[in-house]
């Protein structure tokens, strides 16, 4: 009976970009918000524009409640 093949090993082998005769495939990323398709990043972080204002925007109106004193 043949022995067999250790999947786990190989899937994190090609995820970590060791196997040296395959490349790690890039995929198109994921804003990490809305999930929206992004660029294809080696490093697979990306945040939106649409998000990075709304993170924006409400960072600053809390800033501006604290600075009022009702935060």
């Amino acid at each position: 009976m043949a022995e067999p093949k250790n999947i786990n090993k190989m899937t994190t082998t090609k995820l970590q970009g060791q196997d040296k005769d395959n490349p790690p495939i890039q995929e198109p990323s994921h804003c990490l918000l809305c999930v929206q398709l992004g660029p294809v990043l080696s490093y697979g972080h990306w945040i939106c524009e649409h998000c990075k204002n709304l993170v924006q925007a409400e960072l600053l109106s809390k800033k501006r409640k604290i600075e009022k004193g009702g935060g």
